[in-house]
């Protein structure tokens, strides 16, 4: 036995730390790595940086040694994620395989070799989003045809992308999806003559898609023009305006009719009037009295082909208000000066005939007539008022216009004929009718003659009466009318006029 004890204490004595003057010391632990950060952050991985532990901070709770030389590695935690066995001589380290565009926190402890790990240093950081594709390049128009346009360009240079999808073409109404080996594209079903503008942008499997570039052109138009509008007529309104109306284009119910287009001269604008194709008159304004204007309108396209031209010459006119015209047996008013030295209409007795222009007369009740006051009964074979004043003598037209209530319903398809005859027969009629008057100076007129309950002649006994509204040109020969067997429109000297028949 006291053998066993004496080897023990030699042995004691051999062997480190087995003396009470010289125990074990424990593996000091590692401080808190120093300022970690990041270097470089991508969609996908992120590479962070730190300094060593400092020497100054590894002595921990009555622990003793060198703390560098204690530094074993470091682990590295974030997420559901944990690395070991990172090099305690490593300054840096590149984590992959993150998830782009995501807020990260990242926990870094040193370890000393027996596993026992330092305060974390903490750092955060946010992935940024994944970039979207480049751009198409040389985006263009090959082939324009009718109805096809061909498009080209050069391919984006993410096609090489994992995750690149394609292209997405747009034009109109329509977003048309392309492949990711497409460089060219056919539109098929255009319009004609029609202006359209592309937009291509790349895509990616998850949606982000590129700037977009575009490219427009106009297809062929290999439509014929439109057909012009037809039977366009005039009639002034007032002394400043003149009302124009037209049977519309045969084409005005195509897709690609427009509009129409009315210029006018003299004074008109530069730019012609735009009226809409549903329209089949327009009312022309800020006209100058006794001014002969020429308007032209023609039917225009979507694609700006025109038809050919329908024109009119017309001026403004003066239009009275409703007068009455009594018979000749009344006391009141048969015959109507259409101007007077105030340029006013005015309605006259037998007493101013000599200014009279139009005249009433009833003489004859199977056979009342409206016309020239030569040719009245107010007057005697010499075409004298009792008073001597010599009668005017006017002409009238035989062609009436029927069924009319309005005198802006009076269009005309040409300037105004009248006839060589002075007096036109009454005929009662559901409606007015109207008529055209060529007064002694070669001024002209219309004179609507209204109806009311189916009956021209109005009043009884001795006051019968017409209702006449007139629209009276002021300036002599305007618009020009047709002159019957090239005579002049001039009224013939007195001494010519054909002797009025004896009543």
């Amino acid at each position: 036995m006291k053998l066993y004890v004496a080897l023990l204490l030699i042995l004691c004595t051999l062997l480190p730390g087995c003396s009470g003057d010289d125990p074990v010391q424990p593996e000091p632990i590692p401080s808190i790595p120093r300022e970690i950060g990041s270097e470089s952050v991508t969609p996908t991985s992120v590479t962070l940086t730190w300094k060593t532990p400092s020497e100054a901070m590894l002595q921990e709770s009555g622990k003793s040694g060198n703390g560098i030389l204690a530094l074993a590695g470091y682990k590295l935690s974030y997420a559901d994620t944990t690395i070991t066995g990172i090099n305690k001589a490593a300054t840096s380290y590149t984590v992959t395989g993150l998830a782009p565009n995501t807020n990260y926190t990242f926990s870094l402890k040193a370890l000393n070799s027996e596993g026992e790990e330092s305060v974390a240093a903490i750092f955060s950081v946010a992935t940024p989003p994944l970039p979207p594709p480049a751009s198409p390049t040389n985006f263009r128009t090959v082939d324009i045809h009718a109805t096809e346009i061909e498009l080209a360009w050069t391919a984006s240079t993410s096609a090489s992308w994992s995750d690149f999808a394609g292209y997405i073409l747009s034009y109109g109404a329509q977003d048309i999806e392309l492949a990711s080996t497409a460089t060219s594209y056919t539109a098929t079903g255009l319009a004609e003559g029609t202006l359209y503008t592309f937009a291509l942008v790349a895509r990616t499997a998850d949606g982000r898609s590129s700037i977009s570039v575009s490219t427009s052109a106009t297809t062929h138009d290999n439509t014929p023009p439109p057909a012009p509008p037809s039977g366009l007529l005039a009639t002034a309104t007032s002394s400043t305006e003149i009302r124009l109306q037209w049977t519309a284009s045969p084409d005005a119910g195509n897709s690609n009719f427009d509009k129409y287009e009315l210029a006018y001269e003299p004074g008109g604008s530069s730019q012609p009037i735009a009226i809409g194709k549903e329209k089949t008159s327009y009312t022309v304004g800020e006209l100058t009295a006794g001014t002969v204007y020429t308007f032209t309108l023609r039917a225009r396209t979507t694609t700006g082909k025109a038809s050919s031209d329908a024109s009119i010459s017309w001026a403004p006119a003066r239009i009275s208000p409703v007068i009455r015209l009594y018979g000749s047996k009344s006391t009141m008013g048969a015959g109507v000066d259409f101007e007077d030295n105030t340029g006013q209409i005015r309605v006259l007795t037998i007493a101013d005939g000599g200014d009279w222009d139009l005249a009433f007369d009833d003489s004859e009740p199977m056979q009342p007539a409206i016309g020239s006051p030569a040719q009245t009964i107010y007057v005697d074979n010499s075409f004298t008022f009792p008073n001597g004043a010599l009668a005017r003598r006017t002409y009238v037209s035989t062609n009436r216009y029927s069924d009319i209530t309005n005198l802006e319903d009076m269009g005309d398809p040409s300037p105004l004929f009248v006839d060589k005859i002075e007096q036109l027969q009454i005929i009662n009629s559901n409606k007015g009718f109207a008529f055209v008057v060529q007064t002694e100076e070669g001024n002209y007129a219309k004179v609507l003659v209204l109806a009311k309950n189916g009956k021209v002649i109005q009043g009884s006994g001795n006051d019968t009466y017409i209702e006449v509204q007139i629209s009276y040109q002021p300036t002599p020969n305007v618009p020009y009318a047709i002159i019957p067997s090239g005579k002049s429109r001039k009224a013939e000297p007195a001494a010519t006029r054909q002797i009025r028949p004896s009543r």
